[in-house]
């Protein structure tokens, strides 16, 4: 009888081919030699995987960081795959990380393959308000590549650092490049989407973040009227942009606009490390401050042709907006387009059942809102609806997934985790890492990503859990 290791490379391809799971074909590939030169070959034909959530260790000197898959509730530590300890997770775009280590500089990262490659240094960044700031490895709050840097030489890499304020470096750069925008303007995230970057501030405009020959942020559409949200996201679902508003309870009160006593004196600048909104929004008004000499008019004009694609074919009314396989008006109950006050907005009073206890652990999420662009009338209009999709969200790029694809996966639902990030000193900080769930937006109900995910995360990770597809390429 032949040797296991000395199978004919047609018997190994034909079982590797049947392992669907990208687990399942590195444990094949860890068998010997011969059988990981088949798994590799086999891995560049797999299909897109499920996500997991990639979890660091409490203590950036202590253990490896983990991979935690869907949805078996799973735990496979990394030390298997490519993730040195010192580090903290800057974002991630499919199954690649940018990562800062202890001596500041960045890599992305892909823990699968093992693959890195060198970015600027985060000493490098330019200085926001042109004074020196204290930087640490949690200054960089998020970083979204335009693409796979193996597959595309030229991908791009944008930063959110310190305040809310944009840098941007292609692969290979030394140094990352200031996008200017006003300074009363937070960027809260950022999408790369139809071949170009899009952020969303902390007022809720839509901007087009122009990395070009002076880069600069351009508005495309004015914020949602909403008047209670916590944190923004961008994602995109079948090729349409989305804009969605989570909003979160701390201690009982609500960081939002809610708050009965928060007063029209409130700074405009009242904001915490996050970008979290405490107060009523309001109209940014004109950029007085802004130098654009290349355009008169910050409206969405002369590049419409760019966004044709978000608009709807058959689109006259906010009413169709929806994405409801069955053709059910998705719009709210009273027909609002996303205009609606916190009068008839009945979605601050769900429950959260996200799996733990708010009063143990200080911080909930409480609902969701979703936006779905109209670029022909530079304006979002209220969803009720995504259909056959999960979005999930986090630190990483937000992204999305056809459930009919991916059996295991709940349609209509929005899986979060905790993304705050915070300083050791912060008092909530021991809690942080637990807000995470899923929200089911027909039912507007929320349920536990495992059914022990608080002991999952225990103690709290050093950075935030986020959302990583596993790419082993």
């Amino acid at each position: 009888m032949a040797n296991w290791s000395e199978l004919p490379g047609e018997l190994l391809l034909l079982i590797c081919q049947r392992l669907l799971s990208l687990s399942d074909q590195i444990h094949f590939s860890g068998v010997c030699s011969a059988w990981r030169s088949v798994g590799v070959e086999c891995r560049c034909h797999l299909s897109r995987q499920i996500p997991g959530l990639m979890i660091s260790s409490s203590e950036i000197y202590d253990k490896p960081c983990y991979f935690l898959r869907l949805p078996e509730a799973r735990l496979y530590e990394l030390a298997e795959f490519s993730v040195p300890h010192q580090i903290v997770c800057n974002g991630s775009t499919e199954g690649w990380m940018v990562v800062t280590d202890k001596f500041m500089q960045m890599h992305i990262l892909n823990p699968f393959s093992g693959a890195q490659l060198q970015l600027p240094s985060v000493e490098s960044l330019p200085p926001p308000f042109m004074v020196p700031e204290p930087k640490s490895m949690k200054y960089v709050k998020k970083a979204i590549l335009s693409s796979n840097p193996v597959l595309n030489p030229d991908a791009f890499v944008l930063v959110i650092y310190s305040c809310g304020r944009l840098a941007f470096c292609k692969v290979g750069d030394e140094t990352w490049t200031l996008v200017k925008s006003p300074p009363h303007q937070w960027h809260l995230d950022a999408i790369y989407l139809k071949g170009k970057f899009f952020s969303v501030c902390n007022f809720g405009t839509l901007l087009l973040v122009d990395i070009d020959q002076q880069p600069k942020v351009k508005e495309i559409a004015s914020a949602p009227q909403s008047q209670s949200w916590t944190k923004r996201y961008l994602v995109e679902v079948e090729g349409e942009l989305l804009l969605i508003e989570r909003e979160v309870k701390r201690d009982v009160e609500y960081f939002s606009s809610t708050d009965e006593e928060d007063s029209d004196e409130d700074d405009e600048g009242d904001y915490d490390s996050e970008g979290y909104n405490s107060y009523e929004e309001e109209d940014d008004g004109d950029f007085d401050d802004y130098d654009d000499d290349d355009d008169e008019d910050d409206d969405f004009d002369g590049d419409e042709d760019d966004y044709d694609d978000f608009d709807d074919d058959d689109d006259d009314s906010d009413d169709e907006n929806n994405y409801d396989d069955d053709g059910n008006d998705n719009t709210d109950d009273d027909g609002n387009d996303g205009s609606e006050t916190d009068d008839n907005n009945d979605d601050t009073s769900v429950e959260s059942d996200s799996g733990y206890d708010a009063e143990e652990f200080g911080i909930v999420t409480v609902s969701f809102k979703v936006y779905k662009l109209l670029s022909s009338e530079q304006k979002w209009t209220r969803v009720k609806s995504i259909g056959n999709f999960a979005v999930f969200l986090g630190s990483n790029s937000s992204f999305s997934l056809c459930t009919m694809d991916s059996p295991s996966l709940k349609g209509d639902c929005i899986y979060f985790t905790d993304d705050r990030i915070t300083d050791e000193t912060d008092e909530i900080d021991s809690q942080r890492g637990h807000d995470m769930g899923i929200y089911d937006l027909k039912n507007k109900t929320f349920e536990p990503l495992y059914p022990d995910s608080s002991e999952l995360i225990q103690p709290p990770p050093f950075w935030p859990p986020f959302w990583i597809t596993p790419i082993p390429w």
